[in-house]
C-alpha cells in the first residue's frame, strides 16, 4: 500500500528526476576523472624524472660529441695536408726541390713557349731490399707544339746538373683546340 501521495506535475517529475540522474552521474564522473587523475599522476611523474635525468646526461655528452666530431675533422684535414704535401716530403728528404724544379721550369723556358708540362711525378724506388741507396725518377708529361722542341726539351734536360738520364718514352700526335700537338712522358732518373 502507498502512504505517501506525490503531487508534482509531470513536468516537474521529470525535471526532478533528470536532475536526480544528473547528479548521480556527475558525482560518479568526479569520482572516475579523480582516480584516472592520480593514476595518471602517478605514471606521468617517474616519466618526466627520468627524461629531465636523460636530457642531463646528454647534456653532459654533447661536448663529448662535438669535440669527437671535431676530432675527425681535424684528422681529415691532416690526412689531406699530408697527401698534398707527399711530393714536397719526399723530395726535401734527400734532393733540393727548389733545385730540381728550377731546372726542369729554366729547360721549359729555353724552348721559346713550345712546350708545356702539365704533370711531374717524382718516385722513389730502392736498389735492394736491404740497401739505403734509392734511384728517384722525375716524370714529365705534357704537350708540345712539335717533335723538334720535345727533343729540344729532351736535351735541354739532359745538360741541367741533376739529371744522370734523360730518356723519351713516348711521343704521339693529337689535336688540342684543333691546333695539332704532340703529347710527350719524359723520364729523368738522378
Amino acid at each position: 500500500m502507498k502512504n505517501h501521495l506525490n503531487l508534482m506535475s509531470e513536468q516537474a517529475r521529470v525535471r526532478e528526476c533528470v536532475r536526480t540522474r544528473l547528479r548521480q552521474w556527475s558525482y560518479s564522473m568526479v569520482a572516475v576523472f579523480s582516480v584516472l587523475g592520480v593514476a595518471g599522476l602517478l605514471t606521468w611523474w617517474p616519466a618526466y624524472r627520468e627524461s629531465q635525468h636523460r636530457m642531463r646526461l646528454e647534456a653532459q655528452y654533447e661536448p663529448i660529441c662535438l669535440m669527437k666530431a671535431e676530432n675527425e675533422s681535424l684528422k681529415k684535414k691532416i690526412q689531406q695536408l699530408h697527401q698534398d704535401e707527399k711530393f714536397i716530403l719526399e723530395l726535401s728528404d734527400k734532393f733540393p726541390t727548389l733545385t730540381m724544379l728550377g731546372c726542369v721550369s729554366r729547360s721549359v723556358g729555353n724552348t721559346g713557349g713550345q712546350v708545356f708540362v702539365e704533370e711531374l711525378a717524382f718516385e722513389m724506388q730502392r736498389r735492394q731490399a736491404n740497401s739505403q741507396d734509392s734511384l728517384a725518377t722525375l716524370t714529365l708529361e705534357g704537350l708540345g707544339v712539335d717533335r723538334d722542341a720535345i727533343l729540344q726539351l729532351t736535351d735541354l734536360l739532359q745538360e741541367a746538373v741533376p739529371f744522370a738520364s734523360v730518356q723519351l718514352e713516348g711521343a704521339s700526335a693529337t689535336e688540342v683546340n684543333k691546333h695539332p700537338m704532340h703529347t710527350f712522358t719524359i723520364e729523368c732518373s738522378f
